[in-house]
């Protein structure tokens, strides 16, 4: 998971706010005092995000200060300034704006800083990240396939296949994991309404099967989809699989 880094020196009760509120919200900040040697030493990564706390006491660390900027141009990472006192406006001027992802002035509010900062987070874990719908009557399946899958992937979820075509026409997946035993509106009836569609017609569709027996597995796969998962396989086995059709079809994204 992406972690936070900020750089202070003295620090302030703003400072402390915001470090519990990120903390609180399950992510891990870990503070640097502003050392040259600390700052370059630190394995930040590009999905990680860097706080500046521009202050004076940061400041006249002009040696610091070139750190810090070096180490955002390096790795990529999300940068936040935070306005401190006078030192502010030296720390502004010596790293420039397009290295900064957003700056925060006076007055300051932890709790608006925090929520601010969560949703940069937010936005680049899911940039570029391959959208997977999983539609299945089952509150139970749709829950343990998005904590197998959401970490390398955005998952929608949708409990009926009434959902999923409305999802569709809303948000374009990549890939849909599709049950084939909903009551009412059967998986295989989904599967027909996405093909019928133009816009639709050529969304990948796996269908998940609580069935092993040979005449499910024939039914399913006269319908040509890009396979079949049974619930009863080991979540490692599932994702496996969507890892692996991503991979195989890795020329069409």
């Amino acid at each position: 998971m992406a972690e936070f880094y900020i750089i202070k020196q003295k620090g302030s009760i703003v400072i402390s706010s915001i470090i519990d509120f990120l903390r609180a919200n399950g992510y891990v900040v870990t503070e640097i005092n502003g050392e040259k040697a600390e700052i370059r030493s630190t394995p930040i990564q590009e999905e990680d995000s860097i706080i500046i706390y521009a202050e004076t006491n940061l400041a006249v660390k002009t040696e610091a200060v070139i750190a810090v900027k070096d180490k955002i141009i390096e790795t990529k990472a999300h940068a936040f300034i935070i306005e401190g006192d006078d030192g502010y406006t030296f720390i502004k001027g010596f790293i420039p704006d397009e290295l900064i992802t957003q700056k925060f002035t006076h007055p300051l509010d932890a709790k608006n800083i925090g929520m601010a900062m969560l949703r940069h987070m937010e936005v680049r874990r899911t940039k570029g990240r391959k959208k997977i719908m999983v539609v299945d009557d089952s509150t139970v399946m749709l829950t343990l396939a998005k904590n197998w899958l959401e970490d390398k992937y955005d998952v929608t979820l949708a409990n009926s296949g009434a959902m999923a075509i409305k999802y569709l026409s809303l948000d374009r997946p990549d890939l849909v994991l599709l049950d084939y035993e909903m009551p009412i509106v059967s998986g295989k009836t989904v599967f027909q309404m996405i093909r019928s569609e133009p816009d639709f017609a050529n969304v990948p569709v796996i269908f998940l099967t609580a069935q092993n027996d040979k005449k499910m597995i024939l039914e399913v796969l006269e319908l040509k989809p890009e396979g079949y998962l049974l619930k009863s396989m080991e979540p490692y086995e599932i994702i496996r699989t969507v890892d692996n059709y991503f991979l195989k079809h890795s020329s069409m994204y």
